[in-house]
């Protein structure tokens, strides 16, 4: 269904994919669980729980699917709204390679 989503919104496979990224960054912050009050907000980043159940469950603080989520968005912004250059630039390597350290960064 989200791969759908980017089908739909994008003119190329390129910006399908980022499209579908967007709307998959977008859902993974939707899933989050509600904090119980108003006061737990500020704690909320911190709060620790469940990120994935398999293949054993997988416990960390509530920021770090919500950074990879933002990054996820970020980057299918970049894939869908800007054209590719050609040819690739060691500057746009460097933000590439950049943008995949920081995601492994934040999931580790």
């Amino acid at each position: 269904m989200l791969f759908a989503v980017g089908v739909l919104a994008g003119r190329n496979w390129r910006a399908r994919i980022g499209y579908s990224v967007i709307a998959f960054g977008v859902w993974d912050i939707f899933l989050l669980r509600l904090p119980q009050s108003h006061v737990r907000l500020a704690a909320f980043a911190l709060d620790w729980d469940i990120l994935f159940l398999l293949p054993m469950p997988w416990w960390g603080p509530v920021i770090a699917p919500v950074l990879i989520s933002l990054l996820m968005i970020f980057w299918g912004t970049l894939a869908s709204q800007y054209p590719p250059l050609h040819p690739p630039s060691l500057a746009n390597w460097r933000r590439f390679w950049a943008m995949n350290i920081t995601g492994i960064l934040l999931a580790l």
